[in-house]
């Protein structure tokens, strides 16, 4: 019989709570940036503006050229499993910028063209090589769906967030220049964190990293409540927006009211997501559980990211319903529907679960206990 290979073993979780994982994650956001504050400056430049090729009708071209070869490019990359590969490319690009920024403002329309092309080449290449890099090393049914998130939340972030970034910043440093020096210093950045992770890669067995947390008892009602008031903030304000425009004084105390809700509930979310994490390990340290500071870096930075963690506390805590057959069935079908139409009821019979788990520990552990006359 062939021997599992180490790489078979890593589920969603072990990758993720791995600094492996968020510093790819984050080398990819810290260079598309980079590109994006140059893509964005290039077609402003005077001698790319007006250049009688115009040249702004070919950047499309050179655009869609660059995101295929960069697919190209990062199935090449996710094939060698390393990350020295990644820091060439990002490299290349640095260099190119640092040319072009010794050759502003009088940079030709062709090089710009160029640099435009590469810098679609080596976002497009890094989100395909990460994508393909988790998927491949993960071996569970969540790891195509988590692998699908983090690409999509990438592109999301790049595509829209970054390049508001990057179109603030070209626009609040264009009369000095210095809007080269921040694209070029994001690259800088995007390779210390692949400098950090040379050599590390996910063909090795996952290590134990489960830290368990004494459970605490809440009430389920409580959870769902408290978790539902960010929803509840962001209804209120754009419910607020659209009835009482006119009333500038009485929209402004609603606002703040409305954040101090919103910051709150994201607060005792984010400590919920944290703690329980660590007391189902207390249960079960199963390797599909995430560890809680991985859950909590999910949580707040994939956008659906609570879904698959309210996903994968379930399926773990119906392998702990095996193992004790006397514990009450609590998540039937809708348990996995109200994970995606309304968390944070599903986050409340998570919830009442752990009570029940915890309260039949300490009824075992006191029968156990030895009793004096």
């Amino acid at each position: 019989m062939q021997a599992e290979t180490a790489s078979a073993r890593w589920t969603l979780a072990n990758l993720a709570s791995t600094y492996l994982f968020w510093a790819l994650i984050g080398a990819f956001l810290a260079s598309a940036f980079g590109v994006m504050v140059f893509n964005y400056a290039l077609v402003w430049l005077p001698s790319f503006r007006d250049a009688e090729s115009s040249p702004r009708e070919l950047t499309m071209y050179f655009s869609i050229g660059g995101n295929g070869f960069g697919i190209l490019l990062g199935i090449l990359l996710a094939r060698a499993k390393r990350t020295e590969g990644l820091a060439a490319i990002v490299a290349a690009g640095a260099a190119c910028y640092v040319l072009a920024w010794f050759a502003l403002p009088d940079l030709g329309a062709g090089r710009g063209l160029f640099l435009i092309f590469f810098g679609h080449v080596i976002r497009t290449a890094f989100a395909f090589a990460i994508a393909f890099n988790l998927a491949g090393a993960a071996s569970d049914r969540h790891a195509f769906a988590g692998a699908f998130a983090v690409w999509s939340t990438c592109e999301l972030v790049s595509s829209s967030a970054i390049y508001y970034a990057a179109s603030s910043t070209f626009l609040r440093f264009q009369s000095d220049g210095d809007w080269a020096l921040v694209g070029i210093a994001a690259m800088g950045f995007a390779l210390l964190l692949l400098a950090s992770v040379r050599g590390r890669s996910f063909d090795e067995a996952p290590s134990e990293r489960h830290r368990p947390l004494k459970p605490v008892s809440r009430e389920g009602a409580t959870v769902t409540v408290v978790a539902a008031s960010p929803w509840v903030a962001l209804g209120a304000m754009t419910l607020l927006g659209a009835v009482v425009p006119k009333y500038v004084n009485v929209m402004s105390y609603w606002s703040t009211a409305v954040t101090v809700v919103f910051v709150c509930g994201l607060v005792a979310c984010s400590y919920w997501v944290y703690r329980i994490h660590g007391e189902v390990a207390y249960f079960h340290r199963s390797s599909n559980l995430f560890t809680p500071r991985a859950a909590l870096l999910l949580f707040l930075l994939v956008p659906w990211g609570t879904s698959i963690l309210l996903l994968t506390l379930g399926g773990v805590l119906r392998e702990v319903q095996k193992q004790r057959p006397s514990s009450r069935r609590r998540f039937t079908g809708w348990f996995n529907a109200w994970c995606i139409v309304f968390p944070p009821v599903a986050m409340g019979m998570v919830q009442e679960q752990i009570n029940e788990l915890a309260e039949g520990q300490a009824e075992s552990e006191s029968e156990s206990s030895p009793q004096f006359t």
